[in-house]
């Protein structure tokens, strides 16, 4: 009977014991890395705190649309995740988010203003929606401040970019990215035709990193620093954002490049690695995107509509060619490659979702157009050798080129001086010969969110954050992914904000869900 006893409390102590370091490892990993719903799954309060995470905040000294001394503001705030409610927003219901207090000093004077804040994502699968603001402030700004009831935070903020670009190319953010193949194509079309590509990067295999970034050195793109949202030692009970995030924030990355970009170009489009404008109807980007917009005045927006498109690529940098790539291009017929992107003019629009929505200015009005196509790389096989015949690829079912043979000679030209002048000759033999993450996320993706939102079953869609699709960590694989410092803040009231500063790029856990 003593040794029941014994053996009774003893296992009463472990279950405790089990129970107690349970508790305290859930809330280790909770505060130091916010990633307690690999641990236990979410469970929304209701009324939970309202916490806004401030991704761009850009102060405009002066500005065509915006006004001189103008700021603009992108956040991602919980404003709540109601499935129910998302054929009402989708027909037009307000989605408003209320008001903002800016307070913001220069060096002998200050101004305290209310602003409304827009919404931007137009449904409410997630919990996480992106918001948009706006005022004119003070003349040589030196601090702005988000205000509470019960205090302010101080935010950092840059100046956008005022060097004239003809078109800038916005890509949605990339998430261990792999292929190289579509990164080497779009880089050298865009160049070519008068286009400037600005890259959010969030995670990539090592090598295709360092190609970028020689390519970044010769002034084809640029690469943005792409931190996560996150609220650091905030459990996820109040605001779980790796659960609630649409795409890696998409659409906060789009406006962050509109507003960047928003005083320098002439017109700005906002695209899928996958996608390729290869204009037809003039030598450049600007002057079709002229042509097809023609006398029309105030015209904020060129929709293309997307065209999907089968490809073998080699998958040894070796055999690598840029012409050879694109004379491989088939077009599928069918309802395939159905989606539509925007070319906008920067000055009649503030902000942007995923895909085109209603948000120009007043006064505006946009053009659908049919006398171009988005090529959309759908359907892209890595194989060990391709075959080519010497005909340049066509423009959908017709008889005409997608893109001439001289310009393709261009095309190879260019990637020649790239490898000679820059040695990316060097960088090419170490990218990957076959695709290790790619093929399972957007499997993933396509079963989990896509095929719901197509047959419009809305009450089993989840929100396509991080989490969703889960990836083994591949032994041998180098990644290069983003990290930044997130602070600690004071609870205020109604709202709390937050900011990652410092982002930088490191390579020491490989490739994994962030």
């Amino acid at each position: 009977m003593r040794i029941y006893c014994q053996y009774q409390t003893t296992l009463i102590f472990l279950l405790f014991l089990a129970f107690w370091l349970y508790f305290w490892y859930y809330l280790l990993i909770d505060l130091v890395y916010g990633v307690t719903h690999l641990v236990i799954p979410l469970q929304p309060l209701k009324n939970r705190e309202l916490k806004a995470f401030v991704t761009s905040a850009y102060y405009y000294p002066t500005s065509k649309s915006l006004g001189d001394n103008a700021v603009a503001l992108v956040m991602s705030i919980n404003l709540g995740r109601n499935q129910e409610e998302y054929l009402e927003i989708e027909s037009g219901k307000s989605t408003d988010s209320g008001e903002i207090s800016i307070w913001a000093k220069n060096a002998t004077t200050s101004i305290l203003v209310n602003t409304p804040s827009i919404r931007v994502t137009p449904h409410n699968f997630c919990e996480m929606v992106t918001i948009f603001a706006t005022t004119q402030l003070l003349p040589n700004i030196q601090s702005i401040l988000l205000v509470a009831e019960d205090g302010s935070t101080e935010i950092p903020f840059s100046i956008p970019s005022y060097k004239p670009r003809d078109f800038v190319v916005c890509l949605s953010p990339l998430y261990v990215f792999e292929q190289w193949q579509n990164f080497l194509l779009s880089v050298h079309i865009y160049k070519k035709f008068g286009g400037f590509l600005h890259l959010y990067l969030i995670s990539v295999v090592s090598p295709l990193f360092s190609l970028m970034k020689q390519y970044e050195s010769a002034d084809y793109l640029k690469i943005q620093a792409w931190p996560r949202v996150n609220f650091p030692f905030i459990m996820p009970k109040y605001v779980d954002p790796f659960v609630g995030v649409e795409f890696q924030n998409q659409a906060a990355a789009y406006t962050d490049c509109l507003l960047q970009y928003k005083e320098s170009a002439q017109f700005i489009t906002f695209l899928d690695i996958d996608d390729v404008i290869i204009p037809r109807l003039a030598p450049t980007y600007v002057e079709e995107f002229q042509k097809i917009i023609g006398s029309q005045k105030r015209i904020s927006y060129i929709i293309y509509h997307q065209k999907s498109y089968n490809l073998k690529v080699s998958k040894r940098s070796s055999e690598f060619s840029i012409s050879k790539m694109l004379k491989n291009l088939k077009f599928r017929d069918g309802n395939f490659g159905s989606g539509q992107k925007i070319v906008a003019n920067p000055r009649y629009l503030n902000y942007t979702w995923i895909e085109p929505t209603s948000f120009s200015m007043a006064g505006t009005s946009y053009v659908d157009t049919d006398k171009n196509v988005i090529t959309q790389l759908d359907n892209i096989k890595w194989t060990n050798s391709i075959s080519t015949t010497s005909q340049a690829p066509l423009y959908l079912n017709s008889s005409e080129y997608l893109i001439s043979p001289e310009n393709l000679e261009d095309l190879d030209s260019d990637f020649q001086k790239m490898q000679k002048s820059f040695e990316i000759d060097q960088i090419l033999p170490d990218l990957p010969s076959k695709l290790y993450y790619f093929n399972s996320v957007r499997s993933c993706l396509t079963k989990k969110y896509f095929n719901y939102v197509k047959l419009e079953k809305y009450g089993k869609t989840q929100c396509p954050g991080p989490q969703m699709c889960k990836f083994q960590k591949r032994w041998g694989v180098q990644c290069v992914h983003v990290n930044a410092t997130h602070v600690l803040m004071k609870k205020l009231n109604p709202i709390t904000y937050y900011y990652a500063s410092d982002p930088y790029f490191t390579s020491d856990m490989g490739c994994v869900p962030q």
